[in-house]
């Protein structure tokens, strides 16, 4: 699949090429622990780079992305979020979760307790995504 970031522009997107783009766009939660690279996975998929120590997120970081697919040349667009590991305890919890359709759900091989502690997320993301998001 073929990745483009796009810079948003009066409701509507241009790619790096400057085409403009009526394709509807996804918004896509990344979520987990704090530490188990939610980060680097968002710099990964949005800017196509890897940094593998990052200063924990405060709040969150959102950036879009474009993937065609390339045998149906099909687009999809996605509004990504790199959210804080810290905001179980935040009361803005819920807009994160807010029109998401994708939840990306995080942990690391590194932290035994992340993997047991997606549960939580799970539950969150059931709670405060929209009703018709799948788990």
């Amino acid at each position: 699949m073929e990745r483009q970031n796009s810079l948003q522009t009066d409701g509507h997107s241009s790619d790096r090429q400057g085409r403009s783009s009526q394709t509807p766009m996804w918004k896509a939660v990344l979520v987990g622990e704090e530490g188990v690279g939610k980060t680097s996975l968002f710099q990964r998929l949005y800017r196509n780079r890897f940094v593998e120590h990052f200063r924990s997120t405060i709040g969150m970081d959102q950036g879009e992305l474009t993937v065609t697919h390339e045998a149906s040349g099909k687009v999809c667009r996605f509004s990504l979020w790199d959210t804080a590991g810290s905001e179980r305890h935040a009361s803005i919890t819920l807009s994160y979760y807010r029109n998401s359709v994708v939840v990306l759900l995080v942990f690391s091989l590194d932290s035994q307790l992340s993997l047991p502690k997606l549960r939580n997320w799970v539950a969150d993301a059931k709670m405060f995504s929209p009703p018709l998001a799948c788990f």
